[in-house]
């Protein structure tokens, strides 16, 4: 899977949310280590919409009134167990390296 799917997965699996907020989360919970940009975030939105692992729908954002409504994700039940396989190998992955790690 592309880095920037197990990102938004991630990033997902914290509940529902906006592209810009997908965005900032990825950001925010990698200390700036990972940045998605606009030209791979929404193409790889799509990817994992059309792949079963996110659903979307349009809704005016709370508190602003007459802009563009935002597109919202969330994770669908395979998109949830995805990003639960990905966040589970990646823990295996770091037992593996830190000390002590694998016995």
């Amino acid at each position: 899977m592309k880095q920037s799917h197990q990102l938004i997965l991630a990033a997902l699996i914290r509940g529902q949310s906006f592209g810009l907020e997908i965005a900032e989360r990825v950001k925010s919970s990698s200390n700036g280590r990972h940045e998605l940009g606009q030209a791979t975030l929404y193409p790889a939105l799509r990817e994992l919409e059309a792949g079963g692992l996110l659903h979307s729908w349009e809704e005016q954002a709370p508190g602003i009134r007459g802009g563009r409504p935002r597109r919202y994700y969330s994770l669908t039940a395979l998109g949830s167990a995805a990003a639960m396989e990905e966040r589970e190998a990646a823990l295996g992955l770091w037992g593996l390296l830190l000390p002590g790690g694998a016995r």
